[in-house]
């Protein structure tokens, strides 16, 4: 009996030594993944922290990190040709999507379904539709902007105007009512015939002439990207009000005096310019840059709706990855709560998320931030196409600056370049089946 009690035990230790040697040997290195993004130095300040985050709660998950601060699509497209891709990838929703026909990203809506971690429900649906193409999910939103005015009050009290409102219902704040504000604001200083003080740049952006064309119940082309909508009569008077700003109020500089001026935010910055529009991604800007009292407003309504660009940056994987599964926990922990209150605590940008929102309002300040947030209920995605560059970039852009320069009114603009849109939409596709 003794005998066998030693046995026993002696195969209990050798149990104990062999596993108590083999265990370090089953512990697996942790995965390396690389992960690519774009921003400034206070950007890449936030994103540092967010990786520093997961890597706190994936001990397991290396992260590889590669900012870029030059052009960041052209050294994606690169890398993704040549199959070095990196396995998380942020990308702008509209140079990301003309890849997806490529089959350059993971379909990301298989994982999503499987993972019961993953909550639909937390985010603003207009922000998942974005990433969306012929039923993929393409990406995922990490932020979104919305845009909004921001004015300067030394200015508006300077000239006895009063402030435009916040509530974006306001039917008062209109297109005529913003004209005659700005009027007011537009001064000639010294006398010699051009004003020194301007009421809004109107500049050339994407969103921008846009906006003026769904304010007035226009669109710049079917959703299918079948047809140009650009000759239709409500694009055509809307962007006829964006030259007459320039040319028949008066109320702004020509473009290319707003390029010579330095641009927009520079206006703004020297106080040359009483309104000027605002995303919230400049929000740390101008806190930390303007000594002189500002705040936020809505825009002023159009004759049909208002309404307000709404911008998502998107968080997307490599089909090219070898690591689905780390990659995915990334992307989720990106998207989810810690990460998102990190972005959120810093004053960067607006969180996709509901239960994040909240944390992006200073109540110290006396700036009414909320302005950005209240504009999801107006925000409207831009339609963009796989020709993005060919259509908006190379075609659009010289055409509209033309308009702010007054090469041309608006109905001879459309004609001129509408028959190049037909052609370049026929081989386009949108986010929507055809």
């Amino acid at each position: 009996m003794e005998s066998r009690r030693s046995i026993t035990m002696l195969m209990l230790i050798a149990c104990l030594v062999l596993f108590g040697f083999a265990s370090p040997a089953l512990k697996s290195e942790p995965v390396t993944i690389s992960f690519s993004y774009w921003g400034s130095a206070h950007e890449h300040e936030i994103w540092t922290e967010v990786l520093e985050a997961f890597a706190d709660h994936h001990p397991d998950i290396h992260i590889d990190p590669l900012y870029v601060t030059g052009s960041y699509s052209s050294k994606m497209r690169v890398m993704i040709a040549a199959g070095t891709a990196p396995d998380v990838m942020n990308w702008e929703d509209k140079l990301g999507l003309p890849l997806v026909p490529t089959g350059a990203f993971m379909d990301l809506k298989p994982l999503m379904e499987k993972d019961p971690s993953f909550q639909r429900q937390a985010y603003y649906p207009i922000t998942l539709e974005d990433f969306q193409f012929k039923g993929q999910q393409w990406a995922l939103p990490w932020d979104f902007i919305t845009t909004c005015l921001i004015y300067n009050k030394d200015l508006f009290d300077g000239v006895g105007v009063g402030h435009p409102p916040y509530p974006w219902q306001d039917d008062h704040w209109n297109w005529q009512s913003f004209i005659e504000t700005a009027k007011k604001l537009t001064i000639d200083k010294d006398g010699d015939g051009t004003p020194d003080q301007w009421g809004f740049p109107n500049t050339y952006s994407w969103s921008r002439w846009r906006l003026w064309v769904w304010q007035n119940g226009g669109l710049d082309w079917e959703p299918t990207g079948t047809r140009s909508l650009l000759t239709s009569e409500p694009t055509v008077s809307a962007l006829q009000f964006i030259a007459d700003m320039t040319h028949l109020h008066r109320i702004s500089p020509t473009q290319t005096q707003i390029n010579q001026l330095g641009g927009e935010l520079k206006m703004f910055t020297e106080q040359r310019v009483g309104m000027a529009t605002a995303a919230a991604y400049n929000l740390p800007y101008f806190r930390d840059n303007y000594t002189f009292r500002w705040d936020l407003a809505a825009f002023a309504r159009g004759p049909v709706r208002n309404a307000s660009p709404l911008i998502p940056d998107g968080v997307t994987i490599s089909s090219q990855t070898k690591h689905v599964d780390e990659a995915w926990e990334l992307v989720k922990f990106i998207i989810g709560l810690n990460a998102q209150r990190i972005m959120a605590e810093r004053g960067y940008r607006i969180s996709p998320r509901r239960d994040v929102l909240a944390k992006f309002i200073t109540p110290l300040t006396p700036q009414r931030e909320e302005v950005w947030i209240e504009a999801v209920d107006h925000g409207i995605l831009t339609n963009y196409t796989t020709e993005w560059t060919n259509i908006e970039v190379d075609t659009i852009r010289p055409a509209i600056q033309g308009l702010l320069n007054g090469l041309y009114s608006a109905r001879q603009m459309v004609e001129q370049i509408n028959p190049k849109i037909e052609s370049l939409l026929g081989q386009a596709e949108t986010r929507f089946a055809r």
